[in-house]
């Protein structure tokens, strides 16, 4: 659909030749009526925009340049529809190669190549824009720094963050400053002027002081940043392994919503950050990789749920896709890929090398994850070699406690070992006392909870089968006893049926926000060979699962074990629990 005359007519006004700057009431009603078009003129504006940036007249083309910027600030999810499409981004990038537009002024490309950076930080939702953004990178385009460009005096609106990208991608030494002020102390102390040396004293305490605060931010970004990568480590793992056919539709994984959400959340909070650190501490570039974490985990959620959707309906789209005829005419355009500098005679310096993969390390505290309730879990320890880390291993905030000796001659239920577990601490020993709690009171916290397996007694309901892969088998037994109504009390039994011992067993355990969870530690991490002489051996762990809104109980798990020499790491479900 073409835009409306009016906005043509006012588009004119503002990108008139003669005029020496912005004019920001213009533009903010240009805005306005965008806005007030919604989705039906979405894509005719942008089209009338991009013909004034190839418009001859340099003034005119920067005008619009600015204006478009604008529009993509402040018009929210209409605009960044269009903005977000291949298509379009192929037209920006035409217009910075020589193949297509070999006229375009030099000030205009460096503006188009800014807008690139911009939109890689503040279009979150986008992921096609930071596709075209990397592109351009490892295909050698040098983006400009210090480029001095108008400041975008509309309201910024839905969708679009708000960030400084020069300040994002800046590279300081954090050395020039301190050599810079060593210098200057070097001079002082030599000096035999008494003032001097008061000066040399009081550089010398503010240098002192300045090191200790930049200590502690440096603390605190780290913190900060270790909440981000576990939330990324989970959510990627939990896409990896998510499949609509047996996990159902994405939008009803309460655990991935939330994480999701969580994500979402901490990018401002990345921004924030860089910018308190001033482009000149050690750990910006920390900063920097941990955004481009976050921003990967995004874009991964997103492919994921338009994959899902695309399956579900094949027509569903066909209304954008009109809107995206309208926008470009040329069957060239490339809907559905970027153009390459490559192929459009401006490459550069060649591809770059492809990014570094995100930091494997990425422990942390699953009770730091925003929205998910994970416990004050004493889980089992991470094994000390088991090679590749990768899945829901070290995630843990709490110190590890040592496992417990493995049991001799458990049954074949895997319950014959659950006497030799240890023995209760200080606190609440709920499984102890006469009669359980009424389901009136509120269930204590899982931490102020003991509960030791030599007081387990099993219940009725039937166990459940959680896994059953490469000779292992680990099924969960619910206790009849319990500290409370709400506390659920299920003992995990895992079982080796195969030639070979099962090495560096590690059980984890996450559940969504409404629920607590709390694993013991285990009574073994190896699972021997099967042993006619002694019977099936087992390796038992007590999970608790604290339930105050009684909300069906689901569980994400993580199996982590060595058979055979190779490392094996396994998610899984579990919804099957007895009622509350």
């Amino acid at each position: 659909m073409q835009a409306s005359f009016g906005l043509e007519m006012l588009l004119d006004k503002i990108t008139a030749p003669d005029k020496p700057e912005e004019d920001w009431a213009l533009i903010n009603d240009f805005c306005k009526q965008v806005k007030s078009e919604g989705d039906s003129g979405a894509a005719g504006v942008i089209q009338i925009l991009l013909d004034k940036m190839r418009a001859k007249n340099e003034q005119t083309a920067l005008l619009a340049t600015t204006t478009l910027e604008a529009v993509v600030k402040s018009c929210g999810l209409p605009i960044h529809q269009i903005v977000g499409k291949f298509r379009f981004l192929n037209e920006l990038i035409k217009m910075v190669s020589p193949k297509y537009y070999a006229n375009t002024p030099v000030s205009v490309k460096n503006r188009i190549y800014a807008m690139f950076t911009q939109w890689n930080f503040s279009l979150v939702d986008q992921p096609k824009v930071r596709e075209a953004y990397q592109m351009l990178l490892k295909q050698g385009v040098t983006f400009p720094d210090g480029l001095v460009k108008p400041e975008l005096n509309v309201p910024c609106g839905d969708g679009y963050m708000e960030v400084n990208a020069a300040a994002m991608t800046r590279r300081v030494s954090p050395l020039e400053e301190d050599k810079k002020k060593a210098a200057m102390l070097e001079k002082l102390l030599k000096s035999k002027d008494p003032n001097d040396l008061m000066k040399a004293n009081r550089l010398i305490k503010k240098m002192v002081e300045l090191d200790a605060k930049k200590n502690e931010l440096s603390a605190n970004v780290r913190r900060e940043m270790q909440k981000v990568r576990t939330n990324v480590k989970l959510l990627t793992e939990m896409l990896q392994h998510f499949s609509p056919e047996s996990d159902g539709p994405l939008e009803k994984s309460e655990v991935i919503q939330d994480l999701y959400r969580s994500c979402q959340s901490m990018r401002p909070q990345m921004f924030k950050l860089a910018g308190d650190l001033n482009h000149k501490e050690d750990v910006l570039g920390e900063v920097l990789q941990a955004n481009d974490d976050l921003t990967r985990v995004m874009d991964m959620y997103l492919a994921v749920k338009e994959k899902q959707a695309s399956a579900s309906s094949s027509n569903g789209a066909g209304g954008a896709a009109s809107r995206q005829s309208d926008l470009i005419g040329s069957p060239s355009a490339g809907a559905d890929s970027l153009l390459s500098l490559d192929l459009l005679g401006g490459g550069g310096a060649g591809a770059a090398a492809p990014a570094p993969a995100p930091a494997q390390t990425l422990g942390g505290g699953l009770d730091d994850l925003l929205g998910l309730s994970m416990g004050p879990s004493t889980t089992a320890p991470a094994p000390a070699a088991t090679g590749a880390s990768s899945g829901l291993g070290g995630l843990f905030d709490m110190p590890a406690p040592a496992a417990a000796p493995p049991s001799n001659g458990a049954d074949m239920m895997g319950l014959g070992g659950l006497m030799g577990g240890p023995p209760a601490s200080n606190g609440l020993d709920a499984m102890a006392f006469g009669g359980a709690p009424s389901v009136a009171a509120a269930p204590p916290p899982l931490d102020q909870v003991n509960v030791t397996l030599q007081t387990v007694q099993p219940g009725d309901f039937p166990p459940v089968t959680m896994y059953e892969k490469n000779n292992l088998k680990a099924q969960l037994f619910f206790a009849k006893n319990s500290p409370h109504p709400l506390i659920c009390v299920a003992v995990c039994s895992f079982m080796n049926f195969g030639p070979t011992p099962v090495d560096n067993l590690n059980f984890q355990a996450a559940v969504p926000k409404q629920i607590e969870v709390k694993l013991l530690p285990p009574t073994g991490t190896t699972l021997p060979t099967p042993n006619p002489m002694l019977g099936q051996q087992a390796v038992t762990q007590l999970m608790l699962i604290r339930n105050p809104t009684k909300v069906p109980i689901r569980i994400r798990f993580k199996l982590s074990y060595t058979a055979n020499g190779q490392v094996v790491d396994d998610m899984g479900e579990v919804s099957n629990f007895p009622p509350m």
